[in-house]
């Protein structure tokens, strides 16, 4: 059973796995509409990259913060920029 799945998965990641991959996408179903594509197509402003970024860090840190994995580090001026 074990070199089953061992062959198995050795397969699936190899280079011959995709030679037929408009087979292997069948199955799977669109989710991506024309406007939403649209939308990740587009040029993104450095500002709305920042914005982005600084929520994403700040809501990490506020998780780390709560589940006290940062108990020992000095946070300082990251703390203040990002909260």
């Amino acid at each position: 059973m074990a070199l089953l799945a061992k062959e198995y998965f050795a397969h699936l990641f190899s280079p011959y796995a995709f030679a037929n991959l408009e087979y292997g996408l069948s199955g799977v179903t669109l989710c991506i509409t024309g406007d939403l594509n649209a939308e990740l197509l587009s040029i993104f402003h450095l500002d709305e990259v920042l914005a982005a970024v600084k929520k994403g860090l700040s809501t990490l840190l506020r998780l780390a913060v709560r589940e006290n994995h940062l108990a020992d580090m000095n946070l300082g001026i990251l703390q203040l920029a990002l909260f």
